[in-house]
């Protein structure tokens, strides 16, 4: 039952490891959680509801802006490896029993890189949450822009920032 953290001091036992969110408690290191593992160790059980979890590019923009190179193709294999169709999961859940708005990047969608629908996911978690007043928890594991996207995806930065500053302004 012992376990050895990779780049950590030594071997913990699997549980303490599991307990302490898949970290050594000894030295902090340890591994990424998948978004159903973030979600478990921080949402009141069962109560987490995913929205905007069919977003895509053809719901945004009445139709498909990514043909180029096999992007849309990469982008319907990365779909089936992940949680969600997008690097971003976002819903509501309850924390000891007070609702709140959790977004979380999924680092199985193209490490958890941002594009254009994961901004907007982004923003409008964060409308969601100003709208019911309720506050935001974000779980970032970014990897940056995604640069299958271009210029596009880099304009996703602005956007999150200035959602959060309406966040910010209402005391959330």
């Amino acid at each position: 039952n012992l376990f050895k953290v990779a780049g950590g001091c030594g071997f913990i036992s699997l549980q303490d490891y599991k307990d302490n969110f898949y970290a050594c408690p000894k030295c902090g290191k340890g591994e990424y959680l998948s978004v159903e593992e973030h979600i478990e160790k921080i949402c009141d059980k069962n109560t987490f509801r995913e929205i905007e979890g069919d977003l895509s590019f053809k719901k945004m923009l009445n139709g498909d802006f990514y043909n180029i190179f096999s992007y849309k193709d990469t982008l319907i294999k990365t779909k089936e490896k992940s949680f969600s169709n997008e690097g971003l999961v976002s819903g509501t859940a309850k924390i000891n029993g007070k609702d709140i708005v959790l977004v979380i990047s999924d680092l199985r969608f193209f490490g958890g890189s941002f594009g254009a629908v994961f901004g907007e996911k982004f923003k409008r978690a964060v409308d969601f949450a100003v709208e019911n007043k309720q506050p935001l928890i974000s779980v970032c594991s970014s990897g940056g822009a995604r640069m299958n996207e271009g210029p596009m995806s880099l304009a996703q930065m602005a956007k999150m920032n200035m959602a959060l500053l309406d966040l910010k302004n209402e005391g959330l």
